[in-house]
């Protein structure tokens, strides 16, 4: 079915040129020429009854340009003829009346049956009335919509589809975040081979009654969004193929870090039986895979899909393909105000102890991230993986690990991970902010935002190399250390949230520090190694990055690194109104060495 009849524009032949080869006019009538008869096919395939034939009428031409390139065409250009490697490609298109070279419209390369393939000039342009072209032309939004006739269903068929999008790609007004793919029986056998060849090209492709023959891993690598649509009774392929297309291209998603809610959103399967197909009128169930095409509901969630532009694509380092690679904990999972899966782990209360802000940790799954909102003074530190960080009216900002980002009270913003990331990050905000009355309401962050981020990188100047953060450049040698440590700055005093000081402290292998107490409180993260904290009288722990040690105000503890590893810990002293510290004796080498690594 179609939502509105439009009258589309027959176009002379373009001389244009694709794939690095010169292209000429196929010389073909402009009529629509009959399909194959059935008795000629190898592959046997009965194809829905056609709809309403294409309205043809005049073209409109813009003025040729100075440089005497061919005018644009609009409507409905037919037969024409891309040379490329492999061979010829036939094709025709279809350019939407209003198109302006100053725009980007989404791209939709759609490849027919066997009964619409090239066969020679008595079947060019049998796939012109194939409602797998038409119910994209006809969708109520502008879009350019392409259809070739090619001679298999294999590997050439799949470069030359690929040839074919990277021509209109480079030639037109294509917004590169849309281009979509759709395949119906050989032509799915050709573009499931074609998105897994070039799967950075398409956001979405559309599977409709056809084997699987591409590969599964790349496709879920680059999020590309597949649907599967197969009658259960499929005459030719029967319905297990697509059952295995969906196992297999699920579980590629998981592997790849999908978590199952963004599996669900980037994979659907449909497949329907007899009385779905016989309440249409439809008992020929093979040929009949064709209807996905007439269902809007499928077409608007194919179109709805957008390409993210990956970290990697900007040259970005400090990837985190998969959760089981971040070093600080991931915690319980987070509801609402969030897109998809993000996790909290609490690290700090605000309590009259310490007077210290809240401190989270928390943990996005790749393509995740808040709502836009407000709240009060925050401090951002990434300890893992790449994220966004952006403030209403501005760039979005890349955080990497040990970039630290400071958020004003009040201001409008949105954090998250970057699409092909997971993202770790501590919150050091200002819980007892009172936002005002007329703060806007939380708000998501809509894909094509997201897809389409302007972004710059992050100069905190606190990035480490091989650890979380800066080392510091001279090491600190002290009677009150057991070897050399090294100190510099994660956050100063006067930040956005409220907090003291932050410090950082790299403990060579087995270096400890004396038994000491603060006047005010001490507050360690551990984020780098294995190291230990004692209070007085108490156990000793043992700390792994995203752990925690509390010190109250006065009470004697020692801190350092285990013999095996470089340990490094932000340190917090509390209260600084309060910064005496005492010293005193340290731990022998005789209770050292019987300490816990574990």
């Amino acid at each position: 079915m179609s939502w509105k009849e439009k009258g589309t524009a027959l176009a002379l032949a373009l001389l244009l040129t694709g794939c690095g080869a010169p292209e000429s006019t196929s010389g073909l009538p402009a009529e629509a020429a009959p399909s194959m008869a059935s008795s000629s096919q190898v592959r046997p395939e009965s194809s829905l009854s056609p709809g309403s034939e294409v309205s043809v009428g005049e073209s409109s031409f813009s003025a040729p340009a100075e440089t005497d390139l061919p005018a644009m065409q609009t409507g409905l250009v037919r037969e024409q003829l891309l040379d490329s490697e492999e061979s010829p490609i036939h094709y025709s298109y279809f350019l939407p009346e209003n198109y302006d070279g100053q725009k980007a419209y989404p791209l939709v390369m759609t490849m027919p049956g066997y009964d619409r393939m090239w066969f020679g000039e008595d079947s060019s342009g049998s796939n012109l009335t194939w409602n797998g072209f038409t119910a994209w032309t006809e969708y109520p939004e502008e879009m350019i919509v392409v259809s070739a006739q090619l001679t298999d269903w294999g590997e050439t068929s799949a470069k030359q589809a690929v040839c074919l999008t990277e021509h209109f790609i480079e030639n037109f007004a294509v917004d590169k975040s849309r281009v979509y793919a759709a395949g119906y029986s050989a032509g799915g056998e050709t573009m499931s081979r074609a998105v897994a060849m070039r799967p950075d090209l398409y956001a979405a492709y559309l599977h409709g009654g056809s084997q699987w023959d591409g590969d599964y891993t790349p496709v879920a690598e680059n999020g590309v969004a597949v649907y599967i649509f197969m009658a259960e009774n499929d005459e030719y392929y029967g319905s297990q193929k697509a059952r295995d297309a969906y196992n297999n291209l699920y579980g590629a998603y998981q592997k790849a870090g999908y978590t199952e809610e963004q599996t669900a959103a980037v994979l659907q399967a449909e497949i329907p039986d007899n009385a779905y197909f016989n309440a249409l009128g439809i008992y020929n169930y093979h040929g009949g895979g064709s209807v996905v095409f007439d269902d809007e509901k499928v077409l608007r969630w194919i179109l709805s899909q957008r390409k993210i532009p990956k970290i990697s694509e900007y040259g970005g380092n400090g990837l985190i393909p998969s959760k089981e690679q971040l070093t600080f904990p991931i915690g319980m999972e987070l509801g609402a105000s969030f897109t998809g899966s993000a996790y909290l782990a609490p690290m700090i209360q605000n309590d009259e102890t310490y007077n210290f802000p809240a401190t989270n940790n928390i943990v996005f799954a790749p393509g995740s991230r808040s709502s836009w909102h407000s709240h009060g003074g925050m401090v951002i530190i990434g300890t893992g993986g790449v994220g966004y960080y952006q403030e209403e009216g501005k760039p979005a900002q890349l955080i990497r690990q040990g970039d630290v980002i400071q958020c004003p009270a009040g201001v409008r913003h949105w954090h998250g991970a970057a699409p092909d990331s997971w993202f770790s990050q501590i919150v050091i905000f200002d819980s007892h902010y009172t936002p005002s009355a007329d703060a806007a309401p939380d708000a998501p962050v809509a894909d094509e935002e997201y897809a389409n981020l302007t972004t710059e990188e992050v100069e905190s100047g606190t990035q480490g190399d091989r650890l979380m953060f800066r080392q510091g450049e001279q090491p600190f040698q002290s009677p009150t250390f057991s070897g050399t440590a090294y100190l510099s700055s994660v956050l100063e005093e006067g930040n956005a949230a409220g907090a003291p000081g932050l410090h950082y402290v790299v403990f060579e292998p087995g270096v400890i520090n004396n038994w000491h107490s603060h006047e005010g409180g001490q507050i360690l993260i551990a984020t780098d190694g294995i190291g230990y904290h004692q209070i007085e009288g108490q156990p000793v722990e043992v700390l792994h990055p995203g752990d925690v040690a509390l010190c109250p105000p006065g009470v004697k503890h020692w801190h350092g690194g285990s013999a095996g590893t470089t340990f490094a810990h932000i340190a917090v002293n509390t209260n600084p109104d309060k910064p005496g510290v005492e010293w005193f004796d340290r731990i022998s080498d005789e209770e050292y060495a019987k300490l816990l690594t574990e």
